[in-house]
């Protein structure tokens, strides 16, 4: 049974993945940030995973999502997912870099 085409359907499908788009490339925009975020880490001597910072970004994106009519909560998730890749993101960079200067 072939099923019939909805012309809106298919302009709003294209507009999600459009956004979808541009939430990967934020992501990636985020993680090449997380790396620079790592080396001044590393200068300071401050650790990768600082509890206060990221409770305070919880925190605040919870407040964002909900001044937009977004459920606090899965704004938090989804934060401290991104913020979990980030911290991975910024080990690997670091031992990446120490590797490097190890060869070098």
């Amino acid at each position: 049974m072939k099923t019939k085409t909805n012309p809106k359907l298919e302009k709003l499908g294209q507009k999600l993945a459009r956004l979808d788009w541009q939430l990967v490339n934020l992501m990636a925009r985020r993680l090449r940030l997380s790396r620079q975020v790592a080396d001044a880490k590393k200068e300071t001597g401050e650790p990768i995973f600082r509890a206060s910072a990221e409770r305070a970004r919880l925190h605040r994106i919870a407040k964002w999502a909900t001044e937009q009519g977004i459920n606090p909560e899965f704004a938090r998730t989804l934060l401290y997912n991104i913020i979990g890749e980030s911290c991975k993101q910024q080990m690997i960079h670091l031992q990446t870099k120490k590797q490097t200067k190890t060869v070098s």
